[in-house]
């Protein structure tokens, strides 16, 4: 099963809703950390599947830094981590503990 947003309206509100947390940190001076979600690219790992979910999120999650140059910090976990470390996950994005 493949899972994603082919429509990306359907992203709209989690797009607005960190847009917001950010607005909302910058008002209060806030320091803003924006991390995105590493992920195992095991196809046998359960929930495999929405790999492509997280993936979308995570362009989201980057632009929006991108938005905010001066005011945020991107952790890119997803960089990072995913496809290099999959003996970490305990599922597509759960980790265990050494993870």
């Amino acid at each position: 099963t493949t899972l994603n947003y082919a429509n990306l309206n359907e992203l709209l509100p989690f797009e607005r809703n960190i847009k917001s947390i950010i607005d909302l940190a910058i008002v209060d001076s806030i320091q803003i950390v924006i991390a995105t979600l590493p992920h195992s690219t095991d196809p046998s790992i359960p929930l495999y599947y929405a790999y492509k979910n997280i993936d979308q999120c995570n362009d989201i999650t980057r632009r929006l830094h991108f938005q905010y140059p001066q005011n945020s910090l991107l952790v890119d976990l997803d960089s990072l981590i995913t496809g290099k470390f999959n003996d970490i996950f305990t599922d597509l994005g759960h980790v265990n503990d050494n993870g």
